[in-house]
Formats: C-alpha cells, structure tokens, sequence
C-alpha cells in the first residue's frame, strides 16, 4: 500500500498491523511532487468536482 508520512502511517502500531497482513508499505519522498498519491487525489478533485453527488439512472447514463 502507498501512504503518506503522516504520523498515523509511520507509527509502530500501524507498520506492526500491516505487517501481520501480510502487506508492504511505501511512502511519498520527502517534498516530491511527482507522488503518484497526490497525483491520484488530485483526479479525484477533479472527478467529484466535474460530477459532484450526481446520481445516475443507469451505468450508461453514467
């Protein structure tokens, strides 16, 4: 899984429970803006902004 270096994602508790499921943790450098995290929220701002809470009749409609 990728995260950020937020102090919940860095803890000891948190790499010990990820480790126990079996999952490898990476993390955004230090100051990169070519982080593929940020690259995939900035997207999704864009998507719920183009979109907002539409609801749609049908996945075509869609």
């Amino acid at each position: 899984m990728h995260t950020h270096r937020g102090s919940e994602y860095t803890s000891d508790e948190f790499r010990t429970e990820a480790s126990k499921l079996r999952m490898q943790q990476s993390m955004e450098r230090v100051g990169s803006c070519y982080d593929h995290a940020a690259a995939a929220e900035s997207w999704f701002a864009v998507l719920k902004a183009e979109i907002g809470t539409t609801d749609w009749a049908t996945r075509e409609t869609a």
